[in-house]
């Protein structure tokens, strides 16, 4: 029996430049149909447009609309704690948590599922500033921890002794693509806190570190993170630039 899965999906009317492309990708997932569901939860504040618009044009999806506070951070932790309680209502056995402008291979669910992990994540292939590189979003076990940037992980490019294909283990990683067990999801709820400049992913890593769960990172997959973004770091050593910032 396949194990049962929810792919979760944050989004805002922001990401509407890579949407088409982004769901197209979302219904070629080949797991089996009746084995997984999609939930889209919409933060955009304008009254329910976008989210509107998200039923319509794609109906296989429930899309559930969230915009209570003004706060940017506070509005995503909403979208990633309603799609962890819907999980567990749902009483699925993994989350699939995929960030609306992250695009993963059509058999990421299989791939993941492979790992036989309860925290999983890709590698992203990523744009910094005008060139896209392949990086070490997910920071390898036994380094220092720093928190305060969630997108802070990348330390460069990807270097081939990393990516052999193996399942290793990381002291942290973001929530753009990575697949959580629902015994995971129990223990960990995602948090918001003030004053902090950081997106909730970060928190997250950090709690599960605290939890004591193990992270890992499946260096045979790859997922394109378009960020349409430009972050203007160029090809600077993200680790080195925020290591110390910790909050």
């Amino acid at each position: 029996m396949n194990p049962k899965i929810l792919i979760g999906i944050p989004t805002y009317s922001g990401k509407a430049y890579c949407e088409s492309e982004f769901f197209e990708r979302v219904l070629e997932i080949s797991y089996l149909k009746k084995d997984f569901a999609v939930l889209i939860v919409d933060n955009t504040r304008d009254g329910g447009e976008y989210a509107a618009h998200l039923k319509a044009t794609y109906p296989e999806f429930k899309v559930l609309h969230f915009e209570s506070n003004d706060v940017v951070y506070k509005r995503l932790f909403m979208s990633h704690e309603e799609i962890r309680l819907q999980a567990l209502k749902m009483n699925v056995n993994y989350l699939l948590h995929l960030e609306s402008d992250v695009i993963p291979p059509k058999d990421i669910i299989q791939r993941l599922l492979l790992a036989r992990k309860s925290i999983v994540s890709p590698l992203y292939h990523l744009s910094l500033s005008a060139n896209r590189h392949l990086v070490q979003r997910n920071r390898q076990w036994g380094m220092a921890f720093s928190d305060k940037y969630s997108w802070g992980y990348a330390y460069g490019h990807a270097n081939s002794s990393y990516v052999d294909g193996t399942i290793k283990r990381i002291q942290t990683s973001g929530i753009g693509c990575i697949l959580i067990h629902k015994s995971v999801l129990t223990a960990v709820p995602f948090r918001y806190r003030e004053n902090v400049d950081s997106a909730p992913d970060s928190a997250y890593a950090k709690d599960l570190l605290l939890a004591g769960y193990e992270n890992f990172c499946d260096t045979g997959t790859v997922v394109k993170h378009l960020n349409s973004e430009d972050w203007g770091q160029g090809n600077i050593n993200l680790l080195e630039k925020y290591e110390g910032n910790e909050n």
